[in-house]
Protein backbone atom coordinates (compact mmCIF):
# COMPACT_ATOMS: atom_id res chain seq x y z
CA UNK A 1 0.00 0.00 0.00
CA UNK A 2 1.40 3.38 -0.93
CA UNK A 3 0.07 6.16 1.34
CA UNK A 4 -3.72 5.98 1.27
CA UNK A 5 -3.79 4.42 -2.13
CA UNK A 6 -4.60 0.69 -2.66
CA UNK A 7 -2.86 -1.09 -5.43
CA UNK A 8 -4.88 -3.34 -7.78
CA UNK A 9 -3.09 -6.38 -6.37
CA UNK A 10 -4.00 -5.43 -2.80
CA UNK A 11 -7.60 -4.79 -3.82
CA UNK A 12 -7.83 -8.18 -5.52
CA UNK A 13 -6.34 -9.88 -2.44
CA UNK A 14 -8.78 -8.11 -0.12
CA UNK A 15 -11.78 -9.09 -2.26
CA UNK A 16 -10.56 -12.69 -2.32
CA UNK A 17 -10.28 -12.71 1.47
CA UNK A 18 -13.78 -11.25 1.81
CA UNK A 19 -15.17 -13.78 -0.64
CA UNK A 20 -13.45 -16.64 1.20
CA UNK A 21 -14.69 -15.36 4.54
CA UNK A 22 -18.23 -15.05 3.16
CA UNK A 23 -18.09 -18.58 1.77
CA UNK A 24 -16.92 -19.86 5.15
CA UNK A 25 -19.82 -18.04 6.84
CA UNK A 26 -22.29 -19.59 4.36
CA UNK A 27 -20.88 -23.05 4.98
CA UNK A 28 -20.97 -22.45 8.73
CA UNK A 29 -24.62 -21.33 8.58
CA UNK A 30 -25.53 -24.38 6.46
CA UNK A 31 -23.80 -26.66 8.96
CA UNK A 32 -25.67 -24.97 11.82
CA UNK A 33 -28.97 -25.46 10.00
CA UNK A 34 -28.14 -29.12 9.38
CA UNK A 35 -27.38 -29.53 13.08
CA UNK A 36 -30.76 -28.03 13.95
CA UNK A 37 -32.57 -30.65 11.83
CA UNK A 38 -33.97 -33.69 13.68
CA UNK A 39 -33.05 -35.87 10.70
CA UNK A 40 -29.86 -37.95 10.87
CA UNK A 41 -27.45 -36.43 8.33
CA UNK A 42 -23.88 -37.31 7.53
CA UNK A 43 -21.36 -37.05 4.69
CA UNK A 44 -19.08 -39.87 3.55
CA UNK A 45 -16.65 -40.56 0.78
CA UNK A 46 -17.33 -43.30 -1.76
CA UNK A 47 -15.17 -45.66 0.32
CA UNK A 48 -17.65 -45.11 3.16
CA UNK A 49 -15.42 -42.99 5.46
CA UNK A 50 -17.55 -40.46 7.35
CA UNK A 51 -16.41 -36.81 7.13
CA UNK A 52 -19.43 -35.09 8.72
CA UNK A 53 -21.88 -36.26 11.44
CA UNK A 54 -24.90 -34.17 12.51
CA UNK A 55 -26.53 -33.80 15.91
CA UNK A 56 -29.58 -35.61 14.48
CA UNK A 57 -27.29 -38.55 13.61
CA UNK A 58 -25.93 -38.53 17.17
CA UNK A 59 -29.50 -38.65 18.55
CA UNK A 60 -30.70 -41.40 16.20
CA UNK A 61 -27.70 -43.73 16.23
CA UNK A 62 -26.16 -43.00 19.65
CA UNK A 63 -22.63 -42.33 18.32
CA UNK A 64 -20.97 -38.96 18.98
CA UNK A 65 -19.23 -36.95 16.25
CA UNK A 66 -15.84 -38.02 17.65
CA UNK A 67 -16.86 -41.70 17.49
CA UNK A 68 -18.32 -41.49 13.97
CA UNK A 69 -15.98 -39.27 11.93
CA UNK A 70 -13.24 -41.30 10.29
CA UNK A 71 -15.15 -44.57 10.56
CA UNK A 72 -16.82 -46.25 7.61
CA UNK A 73 -20.61 -46.12 7.68
CA UNK A 74 -20.89 -49.87 7.02
CA UNK A 75 -18.69 -50.72 10.02
CA UNK A 76 -20.42 -48.20 12.27
CA UNK A 77 -24.03 -48.87 11.29
CA UNK A 78 -23.95 -52.38 9.75
CA UNK A 79 -25.88 -51.02 6.76
CA UNK A 80 -28.14 -53.38 4.81
CA UNK A 81 -28.85 -51.96 1.33
CA UNK A 82 -31.92 -52.80 -0.77
CA UNK A 83 -29.72 -53.14 -3.90
CA UNK A 84 -25.98 -53.36 -4.69
CA UNK A 85 -23.96 -50.21 -3.89
CA UNK A 86 -22.65 -50.05 -7.47
CA UNK A 87 -26.24 -49.87 -8.72
CA UNK A 88 -27.02 -47.01 -6.31
CA UNK A 89 -23.81 -45.19 -7.33
CA UNK A 90 -24.79 -45.48 -11.01
CA UNK A 91 -28.17 -43.93 -10.17
CA UNK A 92 -26.41 -41.12 -8.26
CA UNK A 93 -24.02 -40.35 -11.13
CA UNK A 94 -26.91 -40.33 -13.57
CA UNK A 95 -29.29 -38.14 -11.56
CA UNK A 96 -27.25 -37.15 -8.46
CA UNK A 97 -29.88 -38.47 -6.05
CA UNK A 98 -31.30 -41.77 -4.77
CA UNK A 99 -33.97 -42.69 -2.20
CA UNK A 100 -34.78 -46.00 -0.54
CA UNK A 101 -35.10 -47.86 2.73
CA UNK A 102 -32.06 -49.07 4.70
CA UNK A 103 -31.57 -51.23 7.77
CA UNK A 104 -29.15 -49.67 10.29
CA UNK A 105 -27.86 -50.80 13.68
CA UNK A 106 -27.83 -48.33 16.56
CA UNK A 107 -25.06 -48.17 19.18
CA UNK A 108 -27.19 -50.31 21.55
CA UNK A 109 -27.52 -53.03 18.87
CA UNK A 110 -31.16 -52.31 18.01
CA UNK A 111 -31.96 -52.58 14.30
CA UNK A 112 -33.94 -49.73 12.79
CA UNK A 113 -35.42 -49.03 9.36
CA UNK A 114 -34.72 -45.61 7.86
CA UNK A 115 -36.05 -43.75 4.86
CA UNK A 116 -32.82 -42.61 3.24
CA UNK A 117 -32.04 -39.88 0.72
CA UNK A 118 -28.61 -39.69 -0.90
CA UNK A 119 -27.15 -36.74 -2.84
CA UNK A 120 -23.85 -36.91 -4.75
CA UNK A 121 -21.32 -34.07 -4.59
CA UNK A 122 -18.97 -34.46 -7.52
CA UNK A 123 -15.24 -34.35 -6.85
CA UNK A 124 -13.23 -31.23 -7.75
CA UNK A 125 -9.55 -30.47 -7.27
CA UNK A 126 -8.41 -31.81 -3.91
CA UNK A 127 -11.94 -32.92 -2.98
CA UNK A 128 -13.17 -36.47 -3.68
CA UNK A 129 -16.72 -37.37 -4.62
CA UNK A 130 -18.88 -37.47 -1.48
CA UNK A 131 -22.35 -38.70 -0.62
CA UNK A 132 -24.63 -36.60 1.56
CA UNK A 133 -27.02 -38.99 3.36
CA UNK A 134 -30.19 -37.89 5.19
CA UNK A 135 -32.12 -40.53 7.16
CA UNK A 136 -35.50 -40.57 8.93
CA UNK A 137 -36.40 -43.37 11.34
CA UNK A 138 -39.50 -45.22 10.03
CA UNK A 139 -39.17 -48.34 12.20
CA UNK A 140 -42.51 -47.91 13.98
CA UNK A 141 -44.27 -47.07 10.72
CA UNK A 142 -42.85 -50.22 9.11
CA UNK A 143 -43.98 -52.33 12.06
CA UNK A 144 -47.46 -50.86 11.80
CA UNK A 145 -47.47 -51.55 8.04
CA UNK A 146 -46.38 -55.14 8.67
CA UNK A 147 -49.20 -55.61 11.19
CA UNK A 148 -51.70 -54.22 8.68
CA UNK A 149 -50.26 -56.45 5.95
CA UNK A 150 -50.48 -59.55 8.16
CA UNK A 151 -54.08 -58.71 8.97
CA UNK A 152 -54.82 -58.24 5.27
CA UNK A 153 -53.14 -61.59 4.51
CA UNK A 154 -55.26 -63.31 7.18
CA UNK A 155 -58.41 -61.74 5.74
CA UNK A 156 -57.44 -63.05 2.31
CA UNK A 157 -57.01 -66.55 3.78
CA UNK A 158 -60.49 -66.50 5.32
CA UNK A 159 -63.26 -68.31 3.39
CA UNK A 160 -65.76 -65.68 4.58
CA UNK A 161 -66.79 -62.93 2.16
CA UNK A 162 -65.32 -59.69 3.54
CA UNK A 163 -65.41 -56.19 2.15
CA UNK A 164 -65.13 -52.58 3.31
CA UNK A 165 -67.39 -49.79 2.14
CA UNK A 166 -68.12 -46.17 2.95
CA UNK A 167 -71.44 -45.13 4.48
CA UNK A 168 -72.39 -44.14 0.94
CA UNK A 169 -71.91 -47.78 -0.03
CA UNK A 170 -68.77 -47.46 -2.20
CA UNK A 171 -66.57 -50.55 -1.87
CA UNK A 172 -62.91 -49.85 -0.95
CA UNK A 173 -61.78 -53.42 -0.14
CA UNK A 174 -62.90 -56.79 -1.58
CA UNK A 175 -61.48 -60.11 -0.28
CA UNK A 176 -60.87 -63.37 -2.14
CA UNK A 177 -63.73 -64.87 -0.12
CA UNK A 178 -66.01 -62.18 -1.52
CA UNK A 179 -64.79 -62.91 -5.05
CA UNK A 180 -65.59 -66.59 -4.57
CA UNK A 181 -69.01 -66.12 -2.98
CA UNK A 182 -70.38 -63.36 -5.20
CA UNK A 183 -68.51 -64.02 -8.47
CA UNK A 184 -67.10 -60.49 -8.87
CA UNK A 185 -63.36 -59.80 -9.04
CA UNK A 186 -61.68 -57.02 -7.04
CA UNK A 187 -61.43 -54.91 -10.17
CA UNK A 188 -65.15 -55.29 -10.82
CA UNK A 189 -66.17 -54.58 -7.21
CA UNK A 190 -63.91 -51.70 -6.10
CA UNK A 191 -65.57 -48.32 -6.52
CA UNK A 192 -69.04 -49.80 -7.04
CA UNK A 193 -71.73 -49.45 -4.40
CA UNK A 194 -72.66 -52.63 -2.57
CA UNK A 195 -76.33 -51.96 -3.35
CA UNK A 196 -75.86 -51.87 -7.13
CA UNK A 197 -73.47 -54.84 -7.08
CA UNK A 198 -75.31 -57.15 -4.64
CA UNK A 199 -78.88 -55.72 -4.63
CA UNK A 200 -78.92 -56.04 -0.83
CA UNK A 201 -82.17 -56.70 1.03
CA UNK A 202 -81.82 -55.54 4.66
CA UNK A 203 -83.90 -56.81 7.60
CA UNK A 204 -84.34 -53.23 8.87
CA UNK A 205 -83.74 -49.69 7.55
CA UNK A 206 -80.10 -48.82 6.86
CA UNK A 207 -80.37 -45.73 9.08
CA UNK A 208 -81.41 -47.94 11.99
CA UNK A 209 -78.38 -50.20 11.46
CA UNK A 210 -76.02 -47.20 11.30
CA UNK A 211 -77.46 -45.88 14.57
CA UNK A 212 -76.72 -49.23 16.21
CA UNK A 213 -73.21 -49.23 14.74
CA UNK A 214 -72.50 -45.76 16.12
CA UNK A 215 -73.85 -46.77 19.51
CA UNK A 216 -72.20 -50.18 19.90
CA UNK A 217 -69.67 -50.39 17.08
CA UNK A 218 -71.14 -53.56 15.54
CA UNK A 219 -74.32 -55.14 14.15
CA UNK A 220 -75.26 -58.63 12.98
CA UNK A 221 -78.21 -60.02 11.07
CA UNK A 222 -79.33 -61.90 7.97
CA UNK A 223 -79.21 -60.29 4.51
CA UNK A 224 -80.36 -61.32 1.05
CA UNK A 225 -77.69 -60.79 -1.65
CA UNK A 226 -77.64 -61.43 -5.39
CA UNK A 227 -74.68 -63.28 -6.94
CA UNK A 228 -73.22 -62.42 -10.35
CA UNK A 229 -75.47 -64.91 -12.16
CA UNK A 230 -78.63 -63.65 -10.44
CA UNK A 231 -78.92 -66.39 -7.78
CA UNK A 232 -80.17 -65.13 -4.41
CA UNK A 233 -78.12 -65.88 -1.30
CA UNK A 234 -78.98 -65.63 2.37
CA UNK A 235 -75.93 -64.57 4.40
CA UNK A 236 -75.24 -64.24 8.10
CA UNK A 237 -73.69 -60.78 8.17
CA UNK A 238 -71.58 -58.98 10.76
CA UNK A 239 -70.83 -55.27 10.42
CA UNK A 240 -68.12 -53.31 12.26
CA UNK A 241 -67.81 -49.51 12.12
CA UNK A 242 -64.45 -47.83 11.68
CA UNK A 243 -64.85 -44.19 12.83
CA UNK A 244 -63.63 -41.49 10.49
CA UNK A 245 -60.37 -39.67 11.25
CA UNK A 246 -58.68 -36.85 9.35
CA UNK A 247 -58.93 -37.49 5.62
CA UNK A 248 -60.54 -40.92 6.16
CA UNK A 249 -64.38 -41.12 6.32
CA UNK A 250 -66.38 -43.58 8.38
CA UNK A 251 -66.29 -47.07 6.88
CA UNK A 252 -68.16 -50.34 7.44
CA UNK A 253 -66.30 -53.65 7.54
CA UNK A 254 -68.74 -56.37 6.46
CA UNK A 255 -68.14 -60.10 6.93
CA UNK A 256 -70.65 -62.53 5.38
CA UNK A 257 -71.16 -66.29 5.61
CA UNK A 258 -73.43 -68.07 3.12
CA UNK A 259 -76.28 -69.77 5.02
CA UNK A 260 -78.58 -70.30 2.02
CA UNK A 261 -78.49 -74.10 2.23
CA UNK A 262 -78.93 -74.08 6.00
CA UNK A 263 -81.95 -71.78 5.74
CA UNK A 264 -83.47 -73.98 3.02
CA UNK A 265 -82.95 -77.10 5.13
CA UNK A 266 -84.39 -75.38 8.21
CA UNK A 267 -87.47 -74.37 6.25
CA UNK A 268 -87.92 -77.88 4.83
CA UNK A 269 -87.46 -79.34 8.29
CA UNK A 270 -89.93 -76.86 9.75
CA UNK A 271 -92.47 -77.79 7.11
CA UNK A 272 -91.91 -81.52 7.62
CA UNK A 273 -92.14 -81.12 11.40
CA UNK A 274 -95.33 -79.13 10.97
CA UNK A 275 -96.81 -81.90 8.79
CA UNK A 276 -95.62 -84.52 11.30
CA UNK A 277 -97.15 -82.57 14.17
CA UNK A 278 -100.46 -82.37 12.34
CA UNK A 279 -100.39 -86.15 11.79
CA UNK A 280 -99.76 -86.70 15.50
CA UNK A 281 -102.45 -84.30 16.66
CA UNK A 282 -105.07 -85.79 14.35
CA UNK A 283 -104.10 -89.40 15.10
CA UNK A 284 -106.59 -91.69 16.81
CA UNK A 285 -103.64 -93.38 18.58
CA UNK A 286 -102.40 -92.22 22.02
CA UNK A 287 -99.14 -90.68 20.79
CA UNK A 288 -97.10 -87.56 21.55
CA UNK A 289 -93.91 -85.79 20.44
CA UNK A 290 -91.31 -84.64 22.98
CA UNK A 291 -88.67 -82.11 21.97
CA UNK A 292 -84.98 -82.28 22.97
CA UNK A 293 -85.83 -80.78 26.37
CA UNK A 294 -88.45 -83.59 26.92
CA UNK A 295 -91.32 -81.09 26.69
CA UNK A 296 -94.61 -81.98 25.00
CA UNK A 297 -94.33 -80.45 21.50
CA UNK A 298 -97.63 -82.04 20.37
CA UNK A 299 -99.98 -84.76 21.52
CA UNK A 300 -103.02 -86.49 20.09
CA UNK A 301 -106.40 -86.22 21.75
CA UNK A 302 -106.21 -89.93 22.64
CA UNK A 303 -102.77 -89.38 24.20
CA UNK A 304 -104.06 -86.47 26.31
CA UNK A 305 -106.92 -88.66 27.55
CA UNK A 306 -104.44 -91.39 28.62
CA UNK A 307 -102.48 -88.84 30.67
CA UNK A 308 -105.63 -87.24 32.04
CA UNK A 309 -104.92 -83.65 30.98
CA UNK A 310 -106.15 -81.36 28.23
CA UNK A 311 -103.88 -80.90 25.21
CA UNK A 312 -103.64 -77.16 25.89
CA UNK A 313 -102.29 -77.68 29.40
CA UNK A 314 -99.78 -80.35 28.32
CA UNK A 315 -98.39 -78.25 25.44
CA UNK A 316 -94.86 -77.14 26.39
CA UNK A 317 -94.94 -78.91 29.77
CA UNK A 318 -91.86 -80.93 30.78
CA UNK A 319 -92.85 -84.63 30.58
CA UNK A 320 -91.20 -85.61 33.84
CA UNK A 321 -92.80 -82.81 35.87
CA UNK A 322 -95.89 -84.91 36.75
CA UNK A 323 -93.98 -88.11 37.53
CA UNK A 324 -93.40 -88.81 41.25
CA UNK A 325 -89.97 -87.57 42.36
CA UNK A 326 -88.74 -91.03 43.40
CA UNK A 327 -89.40 -92.40 39.89
CA UNK A 328 -88.12 -89.37 37.97
CA UNK A 329 -84.39 -90.41 37.98
CA UNK A 330 -85.32 -93.75 36.38
CA UNK A 331 -87.39 -91.91 33.77
CA UNK A 332 -84.55 -89.46 32.93
CA UNK A 333 -81.94 -92.23 32.84
CA UNK A 334 -83.92 -94.29 30.34
CA UNK A 335 -84.36 -91.30 28.01
CA UNK A 336 -80.69 -90.27 28.32
CA UNK A 337 -79.46 -93.76 27.51
CA UNK A 338 -81.70 -93.90 24.46
CA UNK A 339 -80.56 -90.47 23.30
CA UNK A 340 -76.86 -91.28 23.75
CA UNK A 341 -76.98 -94.74 22.19
CA UNK A 342 -75.74 -95.13 18.63
CA UNK A 343 -77.59 -98.44 18.21
CA UNK A 344 -80.81 -98.34 20.25
CA UNK A 345 -83.87 -96.64 18.81
CA UNK A 346 -86.51 -97.82 21.26
CA UNK A 347 -87.03 -97.73 25.04
CA UNK A 348 -90.06 -98.93 27.07
CA UNK A 349 -90.64 -98.10 30.73
CA UNK A 350 -93.46 -97.70 33.23
CA UNK A 351 -94.03 -94.89 35.71
CA UNK A 352 -96.86 -93.43 37.64
CA UNK A 353 -98.28 -90.17 36.30
CA UNK A 354 -100.33 -87.57 38.16
CA UNK A 355 -103.56 -86.75 36.39
CA UNK A 356 -105.42 -83.43 36.50
CA UNK A 357 -107.88 -84.82 39.09
CA UNK A 358 -104.98 -85.72 41.40
CA UNK A 359 -105.10 -89.49 40.76
CA UNK A 360 -101.92 -91.30 39.82
CA UNK A 361 -102.08 -93.84 37.05
CA UNK A 362 -99.48 -96.28 35.81
CA UNK A 363 -98.40 -95.32 32.28
CA UNK A 364 -96.35 -97.33 29.83
CA UNK A 365 -94.04 -95.09 27.76
CA UNK A 366 -92.62 -96.36 24.47
CA UNK A 367 -89.95 -93.95 23.27
CA UNK A 368 -88.59 -93.84 19.70
CA UNK A 369 -85.91 -91.39 18.64
CA UNK A 370 -86.69 -88.86 15.90
CA UNK A 371 -83.76 -87.98 13.64
CA UNK A 372 -83.54 -85.39 10.87
CA UNK A 373 -80.46 -84.44 8.92
CA UNK A 374 -78.40 -86.82 11.04
CA UNK A 375 -79.35 -84.93 14.21
CA UNK A 376 -81.57 -86.03 17.10
CA UNK A 377 -84.77 -83.97 17.01
CA UNK A 378 -86.62 -85.40 20.02
CA UNK A 379 -88.86 -88.45 20.57
CA UNK A 380 -92.15 -89.89 19.44
CA UNK A 381 -93.91 -91.55 22.37
CA UNK A 382 -96.69 -94.18 22.39
CA UNK A 383 -98.71 -94.03 25.58
CA UNK A 384 -100.60 -96.85 27.26
CA UNK A 385 -102.78 -96.47 30.33
CA UNK A 386 -102.16 -99.54 32.49
CA UNK A 387 -105.29 -98.59 34.33
CA UNK A 388 -105.87 -100.72 37.43
CA UNK A 389 -102.78 -102.88 36.82
CA UNK A 390 -99.78 -102.37 39.11
CA UNK A 391 -96.32 -103.81 38.41
CA UNK A 392 -95.05 -106.35 40.93
CA UNK A 393 -91.62 -107.76 40.13
CA UNK A 394 -91.72 -108.73 36.47
CA UNK A 395 -95.52 -109.41 36.41
CA UNK A 396 -98.66 -107.33 36.70
CA UNK A 397 -101.64 -107.88 38.96
CA UNK A 398 -104.98 -106.14 39.19
CA UNK A 399 -105.14 -103.41 41.77
CA UNK A 400 -106.48 -99.94 42.37
CA UNK A 401 -105.44 -96.58 41.05
CA UNK A 402 -103.02 -94.85 43.43
CA UNK A 403 -104.15 -91.52 44.86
Amino acid sequence: MTGDRITPHELQQTLAELSHRKAEEVVKRQAELIDLSPDAMFVRRLDGVITFWSTGAENLYGFTKQEAIGKTSRDLLGTTLPEPFDSILATLREGRRWTGELIHRRRDGVLITVQSRWLLRPGSGEYDEEIFESNVDITERKRAEEVVQRQADLIELSPDAMFVRTLGGHITFWSKGAEKLYGYTKEEALGKTSQELLVTTLPEPFESIVAKLRKGGEWSGELIHCRRGGALLTVQSRWLLRPGSGEYPEEIFESNVDITLRKRMEEELRQSEERFRMLIETSSEPVAILDDARRFASISQAGAQVLGWSRGVLAGKESGALIPSDERPMFEKAINELQDSAERNLAILMTRFTRENGNRRWIEWEFSRIRAGGQARGFIVRLRDLGAYLPVGRRFHKGHSDK
